[in-house]
């Protein structure tokens, strides 16, 4: 009677499950479906809900067909989870080759179990069920290092506190994969997981898709100031007077590790005060990209310089208060539209033309 009662539970919450991925997915699409990370939010949503599908109790109940369709569907979720997270945590995160290599990466121990689910025999198997406990383990990580790695250089304050969120959710999802495991009882254990972990989720992600709009999504104000309507507060312009100081006058960004910690120390303000002042007055999102703007500005002239042709892009890179090559050359690139060795050979044929 027990089992029963059990299995019913199991069902009950399995289809609440589902029916909950479905709504969500069907919100996602009507708010969201406009923007990055509305799209991957809409993609992972509807893969959730078959992955859920496809180990619904009973299961065997449903057409092979029907099933294989549902199980090749939520392959990828784990790949689109990490997505997901990295689109709500970096303005630049765009789907570029290194996201489609760790989807690939994420989904192929799914696809192994598909495939040998037809009955195929396919060789290292010991090995790619290792690894498929590794992977998402390693997502989970990175995706943890990001949040709170960038966290002190997001001067969007809202996102600040969601990065948070963001470590504790993936967390407790992981704890309670774990705890599951440990439980003989196959529907006590799905029980668990469901009810504990799975559903407390997707109701306050239904909660949050209610009052979600693109712009909410992508952390930006609902309301946006006309270009050039941005006024600095009285009670900021002092702070505002003494960053535009140490910006021109004693040039603080060619600093190589300079963080906005270390700025507010210097310009002896507090923290969140200089962090709202560049943010909310000044327009900026990310403390990174408020140096970049004045370092490449640096960078460009000096690579222009004929008189400089002697020194490297290199020492260019490290003068400008970039911590490596690689960094200054993303930057530039992403930027300006071309690469700094590019851009200084243009520079120098048009002084030649002169």
């Amino acid at each position: 009677m027990l089992i029963g009662a059990l299995a019913l539970g199991d069902m009950f919450l399995a289809v609440g499950s589902i029916t909950l991925f479905a709504l969500s997915a069907a919100l996602a699409m009507r708010d969201v479906r406009d923007s990055l990370q509305g799209r991957v939010l809409i993609a992972l949503l509807v893969s959730l809900a078959f992955l859920a599908l496809a180990v619904v109790p009973g299961n065997q109940l449903l057409p092979p067909v029907l099933r294989a369709v549902a199980t090749a569907i939520g392959i990828p979720n784990l790949g689109l989870l990490w997505w997901f997270c990295l689109s709500l945590l970096r303005d630049d995160f765009r789907i570029g080759a290194a996201q489609l290599l760790g989807l690939a990466a994420l989904a192929f121990t799914p696809f192994y179990y598909l495939v040998e689910g037809f009955g195929i025999r396919l060789p290292l198997s010991n090995a790619v069920h290792v690894a498929g406990s590794v992977v998402p383990v390693v997502m989970v990580g990175h995706v943890i290092w990001v949040a709170l790695s960038e966290r002190s250089a997001d001067l969007v304050e809202h996102r600040r506190r969601a990065r948070l969120w963001i470590v504790f959710a993936p967390l407790a999802a992981l704890l309670m994969s774990l705890l599951s495991e440990t439980i003989d009882e196959a529907h006590l254990a799905s029980i668990l997981r469901n009810g504990l972990g799975v559903l407390p989720a997707q109701l306050a992600l239904l909660f949050w898709l209610l009052r979600m709009s693109p712009e909410q999504l992508q952390f930006t104000p609902l309301v946006k100031a006309a270009p050039g309507a941005r006024l600095i507060d009285p009670k900021d312009a002092a702070l505002h007077r003494r960053l535009m100081q140490a910006i021109e006058e004693e040039k603080v960004y060619l600093r190589p590790g300079l963080t906005i910690e270390s700025l507010a120390g210097l310009l002896k303000a507090p923290t969140h005060q200089l962090r709202s002042l560049i943010n909310v007055r000044m327009g900026y999102r990310n403390f990174a990209a408020f140096l970049n703007g004045y370092r490449l500005a640096h960078a460009k002239e000096a690579l222009s310089d004929v008189e400089r042709a002697r020194d490297t892009v290199l020492a260019i890179a490290y003068e400008s208060g970039f911590a490596s090559l690689q960094s200054f050359n993303r930057v530039f690139k992403d930027v300006v539209g071309q690469t700094p060795t590019d851009y200084r050979m243009a520079a120098f044929a048009r002084a030649s033309q002169n």
